[in-house]
Formats: C-alpha cells, structure tokens, sequence
C-alpha cells in the first residue's frame, strides 16, 4: 500500500526541516552579528532584535518537536544560548562597565564642585 502521497509525506517533512533549520542558522548568524557589536548592550533591546529572537525561539520549538532525534539537542542548545543566555552576559557585562563609569563620575562631582573655592587663593 505504499502510493505516492505517502512516498511524498516524508519528503514534504524533510524539505520543512530543512527550510527551518536553514531559518534558525541564518537567524543565529544575525543575532551573532549583534551580540558582536560595540554598543551590544543598546542593540539588544532594540524592536527588530526582540522580534528576531521571539522568531528563532519559535523556530526552534518548532524544530525540536518535528524532529528531536536530529535537531532536537542542537535547536534546545541555541534556544537557551541565543534568546536567553547571551543577552543575560551582555546585561551583566556592561553593567560592570557603567557601574564603574557611575563610579567615576559620582566622585569626580565632589572635585569638581569644590574646585572654585580651591582654586581662588
């Protein structure tokens, strides 16, 4: 009983999980891109970056489900490092950097506001 909508059924399933895992990769490629940048920490939370990552978590939902034996470990691996994982070290990265820079700037103020009557000797 094997006819040619059966035949077809897993080619049709193959070609989507292919299409998928092309559109994981290529969505992992841009958001490398933006993790990667200087001003990584503004990017992040950009609307068009948001929307990237809601997409490649779909897309990996989607590709754990259809097929967990092959691409089931490797879409979960990306789901946890790209959509939460790197934002999360971007956060704790750059707040060191503006933490240490609130720092310089909160005690170059006391300087500062006493330099008048420091300098007028």
């Amino acid at each position: 009983m094997s006819g040619p909508g059966q035949d077809s059924e897993p080619e049709a399933k193959v070609l989507l999980i292919k299409r998928l895992y092309r559109a994981v990769v290529e969505s992992v490629h841009k958001l490398d891109a933006i993790i990667g940048s200087k001003s990584s920490y503004r990017e992040v939370f950009k609307p068009e970056n948001i929307s990237l990552r809601n997409k490649l978590r779909e897309l990996c939902v989607k590709l754990m489900f259809l097929h967990p034996v092959d691409y089931g470990r490797k879409a979960e691996e990306l789901l946890w490092r790209k959509v939460y994982y790197e934002v999360i070290q971007v956060i704790k990265t750059n707040k060191k950097v503006r933490w240490q820079k609130q720092l310089y700037s909160c005690g170059s103020v006391p300087l500062v506001s006493t330099q008048p009557y420091t300098s007028a000797d």
